[in-house]
């Protein structure tokens, strides 16, 4: 199958609702400026062909501080970045998830036992938090009674 980019993806599909979660690759090596120029479009893109699909962007993830020693980079600005997501989603007409900061330690970062590299990589525990995230969210949606549920669970 050749490859595709996302949006065109999710045109093809025109799935109902897409959750969409970038990460390192896409905000960390470029200019934040076409980042944001990139979802907007996509965003857009998605409303005028699939009109009837939920668009949902999820925050990125914090980084070790092992990784913004090396990249040079401050945690504040990295994790900055979900407010203007955030903002980015108002305004094009998106619903925003972040869980940020439920994989954050007291000063911001990614903790090592959240890792699989020590850097960015979710380990199995990371995983878990992301995909109970996005339970608790879809269940909000759809069955609030579940999302109680979900919520009052330990683990969370």
């Amino acid at each position: 199958m050749p490859s595709v980019s996302l949006t065109d993806g999710i045109l093809y599909y025109a799935p109902r609702k897409v959750f969409i979660l970038l990460g390192v690759n896409d905000i960390g090596f470029r200019q934040w400026s076409k980042v944001e120029e990139y979802f907007a479009t996509m965003i857009d893109t998605v409303h005028e062909h699939c009109p009837d699909t939920e668009v949902i962007i999820l925050g990125v993830l914090p980084i070790t501080e092992k990784y913004c020693k090396e990249e040079r980079v401050t945690i504040e600005r990295w994790n900055s970045f979900n407010a203007i997501l955030e903002g980015i989603c108002a305004e094009h007409g998106a619903a925003f998830l972040n869980f940020a900061d439920r994989m954050m330690d007291e000063n911001g970062y990614l903790p090592r036992e959240l890792t699989s590299d020590g850097a960015y990589h979710l380990s199995k525990a990371g995983f878990d938090i992301w995909i109970r995230a996005v339970r608790i969210f879809a269940a909000e949606r759809t069955e609030p009674d579940a999302a109680i549920q979900l919520s009052d669970t330990p683990g969370d």
